[in-house]
């Protein structure tokens, strides 16, 4: 339309055009990836090392987050092969709030209780919303985009210390 009539420049119209030509969602698509393996990874890893053989997912996932996963899980006929590979990105908060002593520090970002801290998985998952759902219409912001990157970037910083130090410990 603004190719035929060039003052056509309704508001909003500058700025999806140019997030369509960063390809914003396809961008957040893979920061969200990485986000969620390395929590994946992270969380456990954590867990497994804390408990005593299944003790990581009865102790340590809370029942709010085990249950829907193992019924996801049933209705899906084990075809993921794992427990865990049934969760979904936000039961990471609330896995990370109730094993706060284990996962508090490498997860927790910010400062302010807990809640506060983990917010950026809320966050993580509504940019997710918009970038799994394209059909929408709905694009994924420089802003939104630019907050995911800063979670991956803190995350892998917060892996290669842990990593550091674990060899250090060796």
């Amino acid at each position: 339309m603004q190719s035929l009539i060039p003052s056509f420049t309704p508001a909003g119209l500058d700025e999806f055009l140019e997030q369509e030509k960063a390809q914003t969602n396809e961008q957040a698509y893979a920061l969200i990836t990485e986000i969620e393996r390395i929590l994946s990874e992270t969380v456990l890893e954590e867990l497994k090392a804390n408990y005593d053989g299944d003790k990581w997912w009865y102790d340590g996932v809370p029942k709010s987050a085990r249950q829907p996963a193992t019924q996801r899980q049933e209705e899906d006929n084990n075809s993921s092969g794992s427990k865990e590979a049934y969760l979904n990105l936000i039961d990471y908060r609330t896995i990370i709030e109730s094993n706060w002593q284990i996962l508090g520090e490498m997860l927790g970002m910010g400062t302010g209780a807990r809640a506060k801290r983990t917010l950026w998985i809320n966050d993580t998952n509504e940019i997710r919303k918009i970038a799994m759902h394209a059909s929408k219409g709905a694009t994924v912001s420089f802003d939104q985009l630019s907050r995911l990157a800063g979670y991956r970037d803190e995350l892998r910083k917060r892996g290669s210390a842990s990593e550091d130090k674990n060899e250090t410990n060796d």
